[in-house]
């Protein structure tokens, strides 16, 4: 790591190393709140935009006590997203696809003085990691309670009246919470894994100066088929959902395969999870371990 000289008192060596107690952390600051158009019925339930949004790398280290900004970015951000209900009463988001990220500024100010193409780049690999994170926050629109009972939403949709006024309408199944408490779980099966090599373009910095570079990945890529077992079949299929290292949950759907690709160099684990259509959820969901290397 090349310290910017000047930056903070007690830094001015020039050529500091990354130690293993460093953290990283990424600060995303909105100046507007997200908004969202619905689709139609054969895609994506809708489109997030959220835009105006300052995102901001951050390093901590031991001996400073603090986080110390590296670079920030001012973006645009537009996503897709689905939707589902949740077992606790609410709508919930859910994103799976990339997002179109539009760099509107750029902040080399921090401590390390890196070009404008490199920031870009690394804003456009970190947003998609975050925004499943954010997306799972956005459970703000409470569903209908009646008593002793939770709605398993299976169609939404918005309907126009003359006054101009928009409602929301949703159709589904109302499920006794009784039944669901005493429901057995159901368990998600790894059929098969199968892993594919890709090819990255990687941005080095030296001496201010930008350098890309190819770079071919061993188990770059991953497919994992899934089946699962179904304790209450009658009521209606599984549902699958999964996280990467850790991250943001996807959309909770009838799937039977999973495929991931954009793995960088490192160990990864992606966690499936299932949930009968009583929206009891599976207690401990498999983990696909692997790890993925730079090609020779």
């Amino acid at each position: 790591m090349e310290l910017g000289p000047g930056f903070y008192q007690g830094s001015s060596t020039l050529n500091d190393a990354i130690l293993e107690g460093d953290l990283v952390g990424i600060r995303i600051t909105p100046a507007s709140a997200p908004y969202v158009t619905l689709g139609n019925a054969e895609g994506a339930a809708g489109t997030l935009y959220w835009y105006n949004l300052t995102v901001s790398l951050d390093l901590y280290r031991e001996s400073w006590g603090e986080y110390r900004t590296i670079f920030g970015a001012t973006i645009n951000v537009e996503v897709p997203f689905e939707i589902n209900s949740t077992f606790g009463g609410y709508l919930a988001l859910s994103i799976e696809q990339l997002p179109i990220i539009e760099v509107t500024q750029t902040d080399a100010s921090g401590i390390l003085p890196l070009p404008a193409s490199f920031i870009n780049s690394t804003v456009e690999y970190v947003i998609p990691m975050v925004l499943p994170l954010l997306a799972n926050q956005l459970q703000v629109i409470p569903l209908p309670s009646i008593f002793d009972h939770t709605l398993f939403m299976e169609e939404f949709w918005v309907e126009g009246g003359s006054d101009s006024n928009n409602t929301l309408a949703l159709a589904g199944k109302l499920i006794p919470i009784a039944l669901v408490q005493n429901a057995a779980a159901p368990t998600t099966n790894i059929d098969d894994v199968t892993y594919r090599q890709t090819t990255v373009e990687m941005e080095s910095v030296t001496g201010g100066i930008v350098s890309t570079n190819s770079v071919t990945l061993n188990n770059g890529a991953v497919n994992i088929r899934i089946s699962g077992t179904n304790p209450n079949p009658e009521y209606g299929g599984l549902q699958y959902r999964f996280k990467i290292d850790g991250g943001g949950w996807s959309a909770w759907k009838e799937r039977s395969s999973i495929d991931i690709d954009s793995f960088l160099a490192g160990d990864h684990s992606v966690r499936i999870c299932s949930r009968s259509a009583l929206m009891k959820e599976e207690t401990d969901c498999p983990v696909v371990e692997f790890t993925t290397t730079v090609a020779e």
